[in-house]
């Protein structure tokens, strides 16, 4: 091709208004165009289009086979765990208590306090053997895990899961709130058993299952008031605040949820919750 042919292209381009051809550039829609260079916003993707499915999408055009009509156990890092749903949204009904990220990359278990104190990456924990048998506290309580952990992007939940972030956990005390639970979100959530005081047990109404499980401090220490164990109950949120991240504690003696923020070094619970319904 001459230069004179050159030109005459770049002219017919200029004054015709050529226009770069337009469709569906997600690979993952029905009608994906793989000649497209500009998105229409014409993509349709497959779905559940059962609306008695727990996992309907309306904006489904084709049924695609994943209608799930009972909530299975998630399987993660060989610990089946149980989940829940609760309003809009699918929890665990446990504790984490995972030694790896989504990835497979291991979390570090820390047990001497200056260790956890110092750290600046992710780590996990449990209480003492002198306060309580190791195996007991796992299958009760699952692990503690420090801040930096909730922070990685390698996430600590499975694939399709995800630390709350302070919305979402806003989003699960509303639900309660506007179900009859109004100022008492915090005994709702809580188990029926394993509190400190008769009194200070939860009604579970659902499912949510949440015990008493302590935390550990930024010092590495495992008593005093906020590490009791049997008493409080502590559960991380994604969402940062300042050199921190928001939580929402449980305590024995009040019946709401509390919202709070630690630092990085504390040690917490965490619960999964599903990306989407």
């Amino acid at each position: 091709m001459t230069t004179r042919d050159l030109l005459l292209l770049v002219c017919i381009s200029v004054f015709c208004g050529c226009r770069e051809h337009q469709g569906c550039t997600d690979s993952n829609a029905l009608n994906h165009d793989p000649n497209a260079v500009e998105d229409d916003g014409s993509c349709v993707f497959s779905g559940c289009t059962d609306p008695d499915a727990l996992n309907y999408d309306a904006e489904a055009v084709e049924d695609d086979g994943s209608c799930q009509f009972e909530l299975l156990p998630v399987t993660f890092d060989g610990h089946a765990y149980e989940v829940v749903q609760i309003g809009e949204q699918v929890w665990f009904a446990e504790n984490l208590r995972t030694t790896v990220y989504a990835g497979g990359d291991v979390i570090p278990e820390m047990e001497y306090a200056s260790d956890w104190q110092s750290t600046s990456g992710g780590a996990w924990c449990v209480f003492p053997e002198n306060v309580i048998e190791r195996g007991e506290y796992i299958q009760q309580f699952g692990f503690l895990y420090n801040g930096h952990v909730v922070r990685d992007e390698r996430n600590v939940c499975p694939s399709g899961w995800h630390v709350p972030s302070d919305q979402d956990w806003s989003e699960l005390e509303i639900h309660l709130s506007e179900s009859g639970f109004d100022g008492a979100e915090g005994t709702a959530l809580k188990s029926q058993s394993g509190w400190v005081f008769d009194s200070s047990n939860g009604l579970d109404a659902v499912g949510f299952d949440a015990r008493p499980s302590g935390a550990r401090a930024m010092t590495g220490g495992f008593d005093g008031f906020y590490g009791d164990l049997g008493s409080d109950g502590y559960w991380w949120s994604s969402t940062t605040y300042g050199e921190g991240n928001w939580y929402r504690w449980l305590n024995h003696l009040d019946s709401t949820v509390i919202r709070q923020s630690h630092y990085l070094n504390w040690g917490l619970s965490i619960r999964c919750l599903r990306d989407s319904l």
